[in-house]
């Protein structure tokens, strides 16, 4: 009884700490969103690559969810996320 508690509690826990992750995530990609914009509006001259585009993208937590589901089904040698 006392591991099926602890068990909850745990599950509890990664809920949350993953329902933090994608407001923090959300949270970021609005600000370089607001940060490009400010550069726009100043004339100031944007020379980002391909990640900061990339995480500029809105998080699509199915899409994610989808892929680490893949990745998990995957043989270890070959598992990419």
């Amino acid at each position: 009884m006392s591991q099926n508690r602890a068990a909850r509690i745990g599950e509890k826990r990664s809920q949350l700490d993953l329902q933090l992750n994608l407001l923090s995530e959300q949270e970021n990609t609005k600000m370089l969103s607001l940060l490009t914009q400010i550069a726009n509006a100043v004339g100031a001259e944007i020379t980002a690559g391909p990640e900061v585009r990339v995480l500029a993208e809105a998080t699509e937590p199915e899409a994610l969810s989808d892929q680490i589901d893949r990745a998990m089904k995957e043989p270890k040698g070959r598992r990419q996320l």
